[in-house]
C-alpha cells in the first residue's frame, strides 16, 4: 500500500493493550514509552527498545518488588495466599530472549515466595540460586544452564525433571518424587536426597551408580 511504517508509528508514546511487531517493518519505537499489554516481536534490532520500554511500564512494579504485577504482565497467572506464598500457573523467563535479569529485576527476590507452579517450571539462564519456598512443580522442571545450587523445599515433579550440565546443584534434597523421567546427565548431583519414586527412566551422570537407585521405585530403566 505504500505506506511508511516507521513514520507512520514514530508519534506513538502509549499501547494500551497488546503490541504485536513480528512481520514488522519497524526499525525504530521512536516515541513510545509504555505499552500495557503483551509485547510479542521477532525483529532483533528492537530488543533494546523492548526492553527499555519494559522497564519504563513497570518501573513502579519493578520499584516496588511488585512480584505478583510483575508475573502476570508476562502472562503468568498467579494467586497469592493469605500467609504471602505463591501459586503460578508455570515459570519461565519473559522472552526467549530476554531474561529477568536483562530487565534489571533481581530473580531471587520476585521468587522468594513462589510455593507452587502448576504447570512447567522452566528455570534455563535463570540468575535464581534456590528454588527456595518451591515444593510442587505440576509439569515438568528444567535447571539446566542455570545458576541454582540449590532445589530447596521442592518435593514433587509431576512430570520430566531435567538437571543436565547443572553444575552447582550436588543433592537432590526434599525432592520425593518425579512423575516421568529424571535426568542428570552431565550434572554435579551426588546424592539422590529424599528420592522414592521415579515414573520412568532414570539417566545417570558420572557420581552415581544404580546401586544409589536400589531404594528408590524406578518405572522405567536406569541408563
Amino acid at each position: 500500500m505504500g505506506i511508511n511504517e516507521n513514520k507512520l508509528f514514530e508519534k506513538v508514546k502509549c499501547i494500551n493493550g497488546d503490541a504485536d511487531f513480528t512481520n514488522s517493518n519497524l526499525m525504530i519505537l521512536k516515541s513510545l514509552e509504555t505499552v500495557h499489554g503483551k509485547i510479542s516481536y521477532d525483529n532483533e534490532s528492537l530488543k533494546q527498545q523492548i526492553i527499555k520500554i519494559i522497564k519504563n511500564t513497570l518501573s513502579s512494579e519493578i520499584a516496588n518488588n511488585d512480584a505478583r504485577a510483575i508475573f502476570e504482565y508476562f502472562g503468568i497467572k498467579t494467586c497469592v495466599k493469605s500467609d504471602g506464598k505463591m501459586y503460578l500457573a508455570e515459570y519461565k523467563q519473559p522472552f526467549n530472549n530476554i531474561s529477568y535479569d536483562e530487565l534489571g529485576l533481581d530473580e531471587n527476590d520476585i521468587f522468594r515466595d513462589v510455593e507452587y507452579i502448576k504447570g512447567n517450571a522452566d528455570f534455563k539462564h535463570s540468575k535464581l540460586k534456590s528454588l527456595y519456598e518451591l515444593i510442587y512443580v505440576g509439569g515438568s522442571l528444567s535447571v539446566m544452564h542455570s545458576d541454582i545450587s540449590d532445589i530447596g523445599k521442592l518435593e514433587y515433579v509431576g512430570e520430566n525433571a531435567s538437571f543436565i550440565d547443572t553444575q552447582n546443584i550436588t543433592s537432590l534434597n526434599n525432592l520425593e518424587k518425579v512423575k516421568g523421567f529424571l535426568s542428570l546427565n552431565g550434572s554435579q548431583i551426588r546424592d539422590t536426597g529424599k528420592l522414592k519414586y521415579i515414573g520412568d527412566d532414570v539417566y545417570l551422570n558420572d557420581y552415581l551408580t544404580a546401586d544409589d537407585f536400589k531404594d528408590i521405585k524406578v518405572c522405567g530403566r536406569i541408563r
